[in-house]
């Protein structure tokens, strides 16, 4: 089971990167960023995704539920979502690959670093075209039985 910890962690995460998408583009008009921080960013959705992984040698059943997004500055936001919807199934079955290599203690860390970074490294390796430089994952649930 997730921690309660690690469940309020991811759901801070989520909440400030929404708040920050929000704020970029809410109020009807767009504002420019000031002179001292850098270009706004955005989240951009790589969808949601609910996992079941039998584990025959550990012998247990794995569900796995989380929302994936990636970061994106105004420039790149619109790019990137064209490529996230021209490759969403692409990046599915990527995410899912990666996310079934992992091992148990993986889904068990504060942050999710080693997940993440799995993730990254086969979305790199199958579609280099797509900048992905941070990942974060929302809404993570973690089950085993």
């Amino acid at each position: 089971m997730i921690s309660t910890t690690l469940k309020a962690l991811l759901t801070a995460l989520l909440v400030v990167t929404l708040i920050g998408s929000a704020s970029a583009s809410g109020g009807g008009g767009h504002s420019a960023p000031a002179a001292d921080e850098g270009p706004a960013v955005r989240a951009v959705s790589l969808g949601q995704y609910l996992i079941s992984d039998l584990r025959a040698v550990e012998g247990a059943k794995l569900r796995i539920s989380f929302e994936l997004y990636v970061d994106a500055d105004d420039e790149h936001a619109h790019e990137l979502r064209e490529l996230v919807s021209a490759y969403k199934h692409r990046i599915r079955n990527e995410v899912i690959v990666a996310v079934r290599t992992c091992e148990q203690k993986d889904f068990e860390e504060p942050n999710l670093d080693r997940m993440r970074s799995r993730v990254i490294a086969r979305l790199k390796r199958a579609l280099p075209e797509l900048p992905i430089e941070k990942l974060f994952v929302g809404s993570f649930q973690y089950y085993n039985e």
